[in-house]
């Protein structure tokens, strides 16, 4: 069976040497494409996929049509150029729609649209890139929702250096998102906050926690093991009866604010023309115009190659927009995005699903004005507590992670469960720190990740099937500081056809053809 696989990878790639072909030779007129407004309301009814109410056909314009549009957006362009119009986010905003693309994206999140920022770092003349977004108010993303947190401590080395290599852009991100047309603009402060990780452990948790401890600082994190007489030193106001061994972060780890990133971003790639389309992708097209070619599989099947997403959006209705590459970056959705390119139900390498489900967290916000303040760290509690200070106030944020699949919300709920705080969680919070018997109850949210319940890993990289397809998702509630180290991986392969700055070949999707997990157990 893995020879059969490893001939159809060696056709596929032959087969797609020549991807670029597609879109590329339409860049003359596709390169004036730029931006829109991001901030749309909007919702999804579930009513506009293809067969269902609402659903149009894509309308096909005539030749003549096309160039009309053209010479118009054209014209526009050197007019707003002769006047040195200042561009901005509102400024393009009703350019015509970019059914031609070099790379397109799905998913706007943070995760997307650091994706997009590399791919035009290097060369931002160069490649026209279109990112479909299905919910641009981000209502329930965890791009905008969670604890914003960045950390170093994980069990796996490849999970560290990309965390480093997060920790550095944050770091140089009023440089790098600096905007620079007639006048320069640095990007919105985050509102880093430095502060440290304290992972707790029982004697239970003791031989992993050095284990993981040896893999941080071999990877260059810097990372102390404290003891519990060290940590009642540090920690007086909290409760370590049941604590064998802690794990606290030196440096490079905090949380900021993701809204303000997120913004930044956007707002850096609208401006060297990164199209940011309100819609949801809702089919995929093939091109089959390869002859007779069968690819090796139970029954033989015919070589495909994906060509064209198929787009329903709220105000222009329903679009083709065809593309050279395509990259998955939909967060919880990514799974089902996956499934519109036969993944999960062909034969041979499609056989295998995106194995990512949607997973649900109940985030808190709650006031304590007895409890500790500055010396609050970003606690990890063994009993799936996750709590960080969020002001000097006594306002704090927590967030809880389940032991057992039993134990997850009903994702189907979007909303959040002021009683499960009361009686699940408060008793857990008033054991750890006493001072939080005194706490008030501020607001409950809920907030959606990508969970990969093959090895709570990231999937990072081109399909083995389709070459054109490839995919930054899957951390399972860490990816947003991730997103920098994959959006650089994801240059690397589409430019250098490799991984260059960081090896990621154990997050390929190749791992699951080959059963070979990228276990990655710190999860919080």
């Amino acid at each position: 069976m893995r020879s059969i696989i490893a001939a159809e990878r060696l056709f596929r790639l032959a087969s797609c040497s020549s991807c670029f072909g597609s879109a590329a030779f339409r860049r003359t007129s596709s390169r004036t494409f730029s931006t829109t407004k991001f901030l749309t309301a909007g919702a999804d009814d579930g009513t506009t996929k293809p067969g269902s109410k609402g659903y149009e056909p894509p309308v096909e314009l005539s030749p003549m049509e096309r160039i009309i549009k053209f010479v118009k957006t054209d014209t526009k362009g050197m007019w707003d150029t002769l006047r040195m119009h200042k561009t901005d986010l509102g400024h393009l905003e009703d350019r015509i729609f970019p059914n031609f693309c070099d790379i397109l994206i799905i998913g706007g999140g943070i995760m997307g649209s650091a994706v997009a920022y590399y791919m035009k770092e290097r060369v931002p003349e160069s490649f026209t890139i279109v990112v479909v977004e299905k919910d641009p108010s981000y209502a329930h993303a965890a791009s905008t929702n969670s604890m914003g947190t960045i950390r170093v401590q994980f069990s796996d080395e490849l999970n560290v250096k990309a965390a480093l290599f997060g920790a550095e852009f944050l770091r140089t991100m009023t440089e790098k998102l600096k905007m620079t047309l007639q006048i320069s603009k640095e990007p919105n402060d985050i509102l880093f906050n430095p502060q440290g990780f304290l992972f707790l452990g029982t004697q239970a948790d003791v031989a992993q926690m050095e284990v993981n401890h040896e893999t941080q600082m071999k990877a260059g994190a810097k990372v102390a093991l404290l003891t519990p007489d060290l940590l009642r030193d540090r920690y007086p106001w909290m409760n370590f009866e049941d604590i064998a061994l802690a794990s606290y972060g030196l440096e490079n780890e905090g949380w900021y604010d993701t809204w303000k990133l997120l913004y930044a971003l956007k707002e850096k790639n609208m401006s060297w023309g990164i199209y940011y389309v309100h819609g949801e992708v809702v089919d995929f097209k093939f091109d089959n115009s390869y002859g007779d070619h069968y690819v090796a599989s139970v029954g033989g099947q015919r070589f495909e190659r994906l060509k064209d997403v198929i787009v329903v959006t709220p105000d222009r209705g329903t679009q083709v927009i065809q593309f050279a590459y395509s990259i998955i970056a939909a967060g919880h959705e990514s799974g089902n995005v996956a499934k519109l390119t036969g993944l999960g139900a062909e034969k041979g390498l499609r056989i295998l699903p995106l194995p990512i489900e949607k997973r649900k967290r109940y985030m808190y916000a709650f006031h304590c004005p007895d409890g500790p303040r500055l010396s609050f760290p970003i606690l990890v509690d063994p009993n799936g507590l996750f709590v960080r200070r969020h002001d000097l106030e006594g306002t704090f944020m927590c967030s809880w992670t389940p032991k057992t699949n039993e134990q997850e919300p009903d994702p189907s709920d979007p909303f959040g469960n002021e009683a499960f705080f009361r009686d699940v969680l408060w008793p857990k919070l008033a054991f750890r720190v006493p001072a939080f018997e005194k706490l008030q109850l501020l607001g409950a949210w809920a907030t959606f990740y990508d969970y990969n319940y093959f090895d709570q890993a990231g999937v990072v990289g081109q399909h083995p099937y389709y070459h054109n397809l490839l995919f930054a998702t899957g951390f399972s509630g860490y990816g947003i500081q991730m997103a920098p180290a994959v959006g650089k991986a994801i240059q690397d392969l589409i430019l250098e056809k490799d991984f260059v700055h960081l090896n990621m070949d154990k997050w390929k999707f190749d791992r699951f053809v080959d059963f070979v997990p990228a276990k990655e157990s710190v999860l919080v």
